[in-house]
């Protein structure tokens, strides 16, 4: 395992003797890292806005590449929050949906608002 660690981060582990030692300092380390990218990426991820993007299916890829960034660095985004973050970001045209569409008797998931703003898309 030491071949493939950089010299600076060699010197963080070089006294640790079990490898799941090593790891968890490894991990502790990059965490740390990734904290001010993860603010950053929720940052972005509360102030997108539809109308920057040339279509609705743009606009929904750029939230979930978002939330899938975030997940990948321990920070899950909820579907709650993910239909939260659409919904703001929607331009006005779409305020008449987004009040149909929260009056169905159901539980909502960001897949399903996602679908029916694809297929509710060519009727705006």
């Amino acid at each position: 395992m030491f071949v493939t660690i950089s010299k600076d981060t060699l010197v963080e582990v070089r006294d640790l003797h079990h490898y799941l030692d090593i790891w968890r300092c490894l991990e502790s380390g990059f965490n740390i890292g990734s904290l001010p990218c993860a603010l950053d990426l929720k940052n972005m991820l509360t102030h997108l806005n539809g109308e920057d993007y040339q279509s609705i299916n743009e606009y929904l890829c750029a939230i979930k590449s978002i939330a899938d960034s975030l997940a990948a660095m321990q920070s899950l985004v909820s579907d709650l929050e993910s239909i939260q973050v659409n919904i703001a970001g929607l331009p006005s045209d779409y305020d008449t949906f987004v009040n149909t569409f929260f009056l169905l008797p159901r539980h909502v998931t960001f897949d399903d608002l996602h679908s029916e703003l694809l297929s509710n898309d060519n009727g705006i």
